[in-house]
């Protein structure tokens, strides 16, 4: 399949394709998101906003498709995709980009979602993502990937920046898996 095909499709493939990304041209559905993904994600997307409103450098779009293969086709669909140049919110009204951004923020927390993701870093590397964060949920660890260098493990007593992407942005990372306020 093409991710031309794949969007067309889309919408009657389950939860009309909200969870599927495209691997090696067949559509692979994935495990709706839990609490636990989406209080990451609101958690991460509020500190991320509040210092990008003081320090406009860049913008975060949400579940954007990004295309990290081509024959046959790979569209993957991070949590977060960070973008410092081009246009402001280029990618936002697009299901897919061959943008690449420079940094990309994803959970774990399912088994599904733990498969190939050796294989899913690679192929954001080898499509020009710069920095990888990877919240894995079981062990609420933080996994920081560059390229050419070992992940390096955070845990809840750990602080984080985004560096080198934003060397600026801190947070906590018990701050990333905690019950957000609403």
């Amino acid at each position: 399949m093409t991710i031309d095909e794949f969007l067309a499709q889309r919408s009657e493939m389950p939860d009309f394709g909200q969870w599927t990304e495209l691997v090696h041209g067949m559509p692979l559905s994935l495990e709706p998101p839990d609490f636990t993904h989406g209080a990451i994600v609101m958690n991460f997307s509020k500190a991320l906003g509040g210092f990008l409103h003081l320090n406009p450098c860049g913008y975060a779009v949400f579940d954007l498709g990004v295309v990290v293969a081509r024959d046959p086709d790979t569209v993957r669909f991070p949590a977060v995709s960070f973008y410092q140049h081009g246009r402001m919110f280029a990618q936002a009204d697009q299901d897919v980009t061959h943008t690449p951004p420079c940094w990309v923020v994803d959970v774990v927390s399912s088994p599904d979602r733990r498969q190939g993701l050796t294989t899913r870093i690679e192929q954001y590397f080898a499509s020009g993502v710069q920095l990888i964060w990877i919240l894995e949920t079981r062990q609420q660890e933080l996994l920081i990937w560059q390229p050419g260098c070992r992940a390096e493990t955070l845990r809840p007593g750990d602080s984080v920046a985004a560096a080198p992407i934003l060397k600026d942005f801190q947070i906590a990372v018990a701050d990333l898996f905690r019950e957000p306020a609403w």
